[in-house]
């Protein structure tokens, strides 16, 4: 029986020298290495915390992340997923170790929790926060510095992009064509086409969707409140159940908005070559009331007009379509300027 206790207890001991340190709120929690899936949850804790340390090169406002000598920018990359309300920095080369010896200090600021491990001599590190944040970072004597800001903070202009329908909500369907699927393919040439379109204007660019998700209005909302959109752009396609023949692109937005969307919707009327159809009043829609600064819906053109959602439907429309958009979005932060 003694042999087998001691046995057990080398065991424990030998595996807890493979543990990755897990930090969440201001505390230190051990738990067990992974070989992948790193940052799963562990289960089980060892007994005791320890408080975030704190030194004196610490600056005000950041956590302190040492790196290993002779480390500089090129060997750290930082990545976003607002969706997740995740941040995830590598750091390469790394020895397996090397957090174990050198801990994480300084502040903590709407960061929830930190986890990390080690794979194939790279250090992955990942952030969950409160809300949505974004990084400010600097390199200097073998340390990374970063805290999180609101987006409002770092950016000078925030866009938020928003495709209608997605998932199982296909929109209107009309000759066999979904509305989801026009407004998913625009979305996705934005994705493409904004950051190098609003390079100069320090713009923050999120989009509702990633993909062909399924999103509650309230989601949406809830996402350009958030990050304290200046600009929502809600891209539909308008049909009208009584007649056949209504035509063209056209603009809904609050009165104080009408000029800022109906300018949006002349020029997606003259890149793609379709009639515009005016102004419409957005009373009453919730993804246009309290959601932005200016929040308007681009609808591109009638599904329920045949010609039309075969246009609309084609991918040389969607590429100008979203030129339209992409240069209206540049020219209204230029006047913002």
């Amino acid at each position: 029986m003694r042999r087998s206790g001691y046995f057990l207890l080398f065991f424990v001991i030998a595996f807890s020298a493979m543990c990755y340190f897990l930090i969440s709120g201001n505390d230190i929690s051990v738990g067990f290495a992974r070989e992948r899936g790193v940052f799963n949850q562990t289960e089980g804790e060892y007994n005791g915390s320890y408080s975030l340390s704190e030194r004196t090169d610490d600056r005000a406002g950041y956590l302190t992340i040492p790196l290993p000598d002779n480390l500089g920018e090129e060997n750290v990359t930082i990545s976003k997923d607002f969706y997740r309300k995740e941040i995830k920095v590598t750091v390469s080369p790394v020895e397996q170790d090397f957090y174990h010896k050198n801990l994480f200090s300084g502040e903590m600021n709407r960061i929830s929790s930190i986890k990390y491990g080690y794979e194939d001599g790279t250090a992955y590190i990942l952030f969950d926060s409160e809300d949505i944040v974004e990084p400010v970072t600097e390199i200097k004597a073998d340390k990374l510095f970063i805290k999180f800001v609101s987006p409002g903070e770092y950016y000078s202009h925030i866009v938020v992009i928003d495709a209608g329908h997605g998932g199982d909500d296909y929109g209107t369907t009309t000759y066999g064509i979904r509305e989801k699927d026009i407004v998913t393919a625009v979305n996705e040439k934005l994705r493409e086409k904004l950051p190098d379109m609003l390079v100069d204007y320090n713009a923050g660019i999120y989009f509702t969707r990633s993909g062909d998700e399924n999103l509650s209005e309230e989601e949406r909302e809830k996402l350009a409140r958030t990050v304290s959109a200046d600009l929502l752009v809600s891209i539909h396609t308008a049909a009208d159940s009584k007649s056949r023949t209504s035509n063209g692109s056209r603009a809904l937005s609050l009165s104080a908005d009408r000029l800022v969307a109906e300018g949006f919707s002349k020029k997606v009327s003259e890149k793609c070559s379709i009639s515009y159809n005016g102004w419409v009043s957005g009373n009453g829609l919730s993804i246009l009331e309290d959601t932005a600064e200016v929040p308007l819906m681009v609808e591109l053109g009638f599904i329920t007009n045949k010609k039309e959602a075969l246009l609309m439907n084609s991918e040389d429309f969607q590429e100008k379509a979203a030129e339209a958009i992409a240069e209206s979005i540049k020219e209204y932060f230029g006047k913002m300027e």
